[in-house]
């Protein structure tokens, strides 16, 4: 999504089920595409994990744009930047990052096949500085764009079916 998008409706939604679909939805769509993530295993818990939920290795692209919420309005306040996922989970995700996320509230583009974007909100909880042009950040999902617009104003093309519903 960019933020000048102004021929889409998107409606936020905070409901952690439909968060949950919408991981699982990235998850089974790179599980398809690359044979080897079928082999993969969750990540073990250690005794020091604080986190509520298992999170998988996944190493995709994501969109990152920071962004403010206020009066229920979602305001794009930076330029879009590309990272790499390092994992993901129901609650949250581990980016990989060239440049410090200067926003504790981001939207994260993931492209699914063959279906729109799916766009998760994020609350941004740490960062850190790796090394010169590298910087690690994750942080814990708060809500999904769902998208209202007409599939007919999207899809130049036609309706396109999605294999993974």
């Amino acid at each position: 999504m960019t933020c000048s998008d102004a021929s889409a409706t998107y409606t936020l939604s905070h409901s952690q089920a439909q968060i949950t679909r919408a991981v699982d939805r990235i998850i089974a769509t790179h599980r398809a595409l690359d044979r080897s993530f079928a082999r993969q295993k969750p990540l073990r818990r250690v005794r020091t994990e604080r986190r509520q939920s298992e999170r998988v290795e996944l190493n995709v692209p994501v969109e990152l744009t920071s962004v403010t919420l206020q009066d229920g309005v979602l305001t794009c306040v930076g330029e879009m930047t590309i990272g790499i996922t390092r994992d993901i989970g129901t609650r949250g995700v581990g980016l990989s990052l060239d440049h410090p996320v200067n926003s504790t509230l981001v939207l994260a583009e993931f492209d699914v096949c063959r279906d729109r974007p799916i766009r998760l909100l994020f609350r941004r909880r740490w960062q850190r500085h790796v090394a010169t042009f590298s910087y690690a950040a994750g942080g814990e999902f708060v809500g999904l764009l769902l998208d209202e617009t007409p599939r007919s104003r999207l899809d130049r093309f036609g309706d396109i079916p999605s294999q993974l519903d």
